[in-house]
């Protein structure tokens, strides 16, 4: 006698769970979820977001973001946020099976924003004039009407090449 042994699995909707908020800054965070369960096919994952909590009706929901197929984690980058305020998301994932919506709204605030309060006199990008080096750069250089044709220039920020500068002051390392 010959036995076959042999189990049917069936596809099933997904399950998504939502991830905590990380990199949360006065303008910017990062959201995400994970697919704990594909149910088989890989699902597609939407990821709603507000200042209000839309629950799982996604007209409820000022934004979303179509974070498009995914197994595993995912996460995506808010930005142009303001700062001291709280903002809610959810992920929803839908396979050929079923959808799924996370158990439960994740939120997150804004810290205030580091440079409120202060007067911006050098926007991101404005041109200066920069004296690059150890050495004295000569009497009334912090007078004004001081020729400084012949210093270096460059766009702000201006540092050491750690990510965020558009002129690199690397000869003072």
């Amino acid at each position: 006698d010959v036995v076959i042994d042999y189990e049917v699995t069936q596809d099933t909707a997904p399950t998504v769970d939502n991830v905590p908020a990380s990199n949360v800054a006065s303008d910017s965070a990062q959201v995400g979820g994970e697919i704990v369960d594909t149910g088989g096919p890989t699902p597609h994952v939407l990821l709603y977001w507000g200042p209000t909590d839309g629950g799982t009706s996604p007209a409820a929901w000022d934004n979303v973001i179509d974070i498009g197929t995914a197994a595993g984690t995912f996460a995506a980058t808010l930005s142009n946020l303001a700062p001291e305020e709280t903002y809610y998301y959810r992920c929803y994932a839908e396979n050929t099976v079923g959808s799924d919506w996370a158990d439960g709204s994740e939120s997150f605030t804004t810290p205030p924003d580091p440079m409120a309060g202060w007067d911006r006199v050098i926007a991101a990008g404005d041109v200066w004039s920069y004296w690059e080096g150890y050495t004295y750069p000569g009497d009334g250089w912090n007078d004004v009407g001081f020729d400084q044709s012949a210093w270096a220039t460059g766009p702000t920020g201006i540092g050491y090449g750690d990510g965020d500068d558009q002129t690199e002051l690397n000869s003072m390392r």
